[in-house]
């Protein structure tokens, strides 16, 4: 198909080259652009903001439009003489990398199709011959965030004249490409700290003079509608940000006082219309049959438990995905409702509203739903509504928090669900944790020590290879030697032998032998499978995982 780059719009030009490669349907692609459109983006960056097409895949269709050389080296560091013949406002909000410079010609990084009609005006603009080179768009938005931040982050401490707007729309861009879940801006005496949380774990960025305090975090509540004049009560408010390569998020504020100002944080809440796979949850695929064969039960409790942060909310979108079907009437509860999903009745609890999830559950019940979902059993009301309901036809998903899944039986018990109902509704019992994924491209091999291999961490038979692996101090792909999380976990089926320790009061004993007897997989154990297959380290596995 000819394409007339020059007639049509971006979105219109990248439609064509998709529909020629095949790679989406016209009516997909009418459906992404307009939803792109709705976000403000273009196509091209709602793509690739939402992984719609595989970086290797994107690659394959650069490659097909126009032959040119492949850029594989990270493109971290540019130096001063790269700067300044491709000045950061040329590239700051494209998808463009300057990778060298000669005498007459600069090589450029690019990875969408699209910005091949730059080369003609780039050229005039810098008045050197552009050469481009085709670059994975993961590797590519990595290694241009990196480059972008050491410039940037480095003038606002030699220039004094740095506006706050300018500072608080890089950072919040900056958190958005380092898929940071959280920005922290804490005021102190001498100085303002700003913290990101990325895959769970607090990172200093940067830290400002005193001077900015104000001045950012008054940005910050302009931004989002909330009262400057007010800094002894906490406030709190949302508003959508964009990063400077287009990719957007919704963001929560949370103002807090303290005693040098007022700390601001930003929560960057996931995508409303993400869809959330079962298989990017780290599931073995024993676990997965598990987990796949419980859901299809028409009743029962399905639990998941594990401490705060450890994944159990997004492992409960995945699973009502699965279950979103027209032929079900599927509702929740939540508080807040963190992802929504097309197809899916959810309700918020407003507790100041004197609303209660019991009160709310048994209302849902008259709604006639095929499947429940409890954001969190609380009380022993909620517990006691939540069983019943998964006694008469019903399959009910819930949370919990305790540390083991064995914990979360004895949790409901001292809830005061009785021994009879909980061995009839009991279905699925699920603890889970997030461990960091080592970097693929920084991690280094590792061969723990005898007093390490020693201490309850490999059997004797075990192979300890060049597949274990630990981290290294970082690289522009990723935070101290990770990227990305995956999930551990461990999984109790509630069989008919279970059924029947589960009948009698006090068992948890019980339970305990009978898993140790059938060689039940724990978390622990679950956990250094990731490390033997060089997924994670020890270290991350030390840091997360209760040894038992």
């Amino acid at each position: 198909m000819a394409l007339h780059m020059h007639e049509k719009s971006e979105n219109e030009k990248l439609v064509m080259l998709l529909l020629a490669q095949e790679i989406f349907s016209e009516n997909t692609l009418m459906k992404m652009v307009s939803e792109a459109l709705r976000r403000s983006q273009t196509l091209f960056q709602y793509c690739i903001q939402r992984g719609e097409c595989d970086p290797k895949k994107w690659l394959e269709i650069c490659l097909n439009q126009q032959a040119l050389s492949i850029e594989e080296e990270s493109a971290s560091t540019c130096s001063q003489k790269i700067i300044e013949a491709m000045p950061v406002s040329l590239f700051k909000t494209k998808f463009l990398l300057p990778i060298s410079v000669s005498e007459d010609t600069l090589n450029i990084a690019i990875c969408n199709p699209i910005d091949l009609i730059l080369k003609k005006t780039l050229s005039q603009k810098i008045n050197k011959s552009i050469v481009f080179m085709w670059k994975r768009y993961d590797h590519l938005i990595n290694a241009h965030n990196h480059l972008i931040n050491s410039i940037e982050y480095t003038l606002w401490k030699e220039k004094e004249t740095a506006q706050a707007q300018e500072i608080i729309q890089h950072i919040i861009s900056d958190g958005i490409q380092r898929r940071a879940s959280d920005i922290h801006i804490e005021p102190y005496e001498k100085s303002l700290r700003i913290r990101f949380r990325i895959d769970g774990i607090l990172h200093e960025i940067i830290r400002l003079e005193k001077k900015y305090t104000e001045n950012i975090i008054n940005c910050v509540k302009v931004m989002t509608k909330l009262d400057i004049t007010i800094t002894r009560v906490p406030q709190d408010g949302r508003f959508t940000a964009k990063s400077f390569l287009g990719f957007v998020k919704d963001c929560r504020i949370s103002s807090y006082p303290t005693q040098h100002g007022e700390k601001i944080v930003i929560r960057l809440l996931e995508e409303s219309t993400k869809k959330i796979n079962i298989d990017a949850l780290g599931l073995s695929h024993h676990n997965k049959k598990i987990m796949l064969d419980s859901i299809k039960k028409p009743q029962g409790l399905i639990i998941l438990t594990g401490p705060t942060g450890s994944g159990k909310t997004i492992t409960l979108y995945s699973l009502l995905n699965l279950l979103n079907r027209p032929e079900k009437n599927i509702v929740s509860l939540e508080d807040p409702i963190e992802v929504q999903i097309e197809g899916i009745n959810q309700t918020p609890i407003v507790t100041q509203n004197g609303v209660t999830f019991s009160t709310m559950l048994r209302a849902l019940l008259r709604q006639d739903p095929d499947v429940v979902m409890i954001g969190e059993i609380r009380d022993s009301e909620t517990a006691e509504i939540a069983v019943r309901a998964a006694q008469t036809g019903h399959l009910v998903l819930s949370t919990l928090h305790t540390n083991t899944a064995l914990e979360a039986i004895s949790r409901l018990q001292l809830m005061g669900v009785a021994p009879y109902h909980l061995s009839l509704s009991l279905s699925l019992v699920v603890a889970q944790r997030l461990v960091r994924r080592l970097c693929h491209y920084c991690a280094i091999p590792y061969l723990p020590s005898q007093s390490v291999l020693q201490k309850f961490v490999f059997k004797k038979n075990d192979r300890v290879d060049k597949s274990i692996k630990q981290a290294s101090k970082g690289c522009a792909h990723c935070a101290e030697g990770y990227q990305g999380r995956v999930g551990v976990f461990e999984l109790i089926v509630i069989n008919e032998a279970i059924k029947r320790l589960l009948f009698h009061e006090n068992n948890f004993e019980q339970l305990f032998k009978y898993y140790q007897k059938n060689k039940h997989q724990t978390l622990w154990q679950a956990a250094l499978i990731k490390v033997k297959q060089g997924v994670t380290s020890l270290d991350e596995v030390y840091r997360v995982v209760p040894e038992v």
